[in-house]
């Protein structure tokens, strides 16, 4: 049994949708994955290592993650993909490292989620109802309203007090105790992008895709 295991959903039109689910399936050390995609209704995942420009071997599989360690490793992870050299990835190089989980003192973001397509985080009321202790829902109809957005997700410290800006147009939340000593901070905004231009090769024109879109995040990117 993980630590701790929370789905953060939505509600738009009165139907239900995932944004994604957060685990720290750590034993005796904190090890936390963020899974962007419900397996259940996925229709596939496209990795790409240059943002927005799709090559050769870029992996294109049903499922993938992040996951960041207690020794500050962050990375993607496609467990169902065919060739085992491409199912772990360091985005950044090989052996790199952030900063441990322990040692966070403010705050340190992960990830952030662009939605353009609801469609895709489509799930229904029974998938909830059997998840339902695990569930989170966010409840703002300014947000949730239909038009894209942007989800952005952070770590941080217990004693760190984080901003409140009082903006009606904003999903700012705190949700306690991915490990003794770290919350979880998330943001949701509106965005007025309805996809962007995904770059297939050096001689084609960009195309135009509504895929949503997962990065890693780190400070000052």
């Amino acid at each position: 049994m993980s630590k701790f295991d929370k789905i953060l959903t939505f509600n738009h039109d009165g139907n239900h949708y995932f944004l994604c689910r957060i685990l720290n399936y750590g034993n005796d050390s904190n090890e936390l994955k963020f899974n962007f995609v419900n397996k259940k209704s996925s229709s596939g995942v496209i990795y790409t290592r240059e943002a927005l420009k799709l090559q050769d071997d870029d992996v294109i599989t049903d499922y993938g993650e992040i996951t960041y360690h207690s020794d500050g490793s962050v990375l993607w992870k496609h467990p169902r993909y065919p060739i085992k050299s491409k199912r772990i990835d360091n985005p950044k190089r090989e052996g790199f490292r952030r900063i441990k989980l322990s040692k966070i003192n403010n705050w340190e973001p992960v990830a952030k989620y662009d939605i353009f397509d609801y469609r895709v985080c489509e799930v229904k009321e029974n998938f909830l109802k059997e998840r339902a202790p695990k569930v989170h829902r966010f409840k703002n109809r300014n947000v949730f309203n239909g038009n894209s957005m942007s989800c952005l997700i952070n770590l941080v410290n217990k004693n760190y007090e984080i901003p409140d800006f009082g903006n009606p147009t904003e999903v700012n939340e705190r949700i306690p105790n991915i490990t003794n000593n770290l919350d979880l901070w998330v943001i949701i905004t509106n965005i007025p992008q309805k996809g962007n231009y995904l770059k297939l090769n050096e001689k084609s024109r960009p195309i135009f895709s509504r895929n949503n879109v997962v990065q890693i995040m780190e400070k000052n990117t």
